[in-house]
């Protein structure tokens, strides 16, 4: 299997590499609708944890430590 990010820097003008750059569009496109008409579904917020939990610094993860649990 080829991983998307390895076809966009091996290979960037690759087909394959065009379509994972037409897919990460997509993706986009369709969050940028789905904020705008208020669409808000578990998967989402499994997403936006997780975003919110990435990197140490990461605001989330400080208010989990001060809390005494280890996120």
């Amino acid at each position: 299997m080829i991983e998307p990010v390895a076809v966009l820097t091996e290979a960037p003008d690759s087909p394959a590499a065009m379509r994972v750059r037409f897919a990460n569009a997509v993706l986009d496109e369709v969050e940028r609708r789905k904020r705008r008409l208020g669409v808000l579904s578990y998967d989402d917020l499994l997403s936006q944890l997780a975003d919110a939990l990435t990197g140490l610094d990461a605001p989330a993860r400080a208010g989990c430590a001060d809390a005494g649990s280890s996120c």
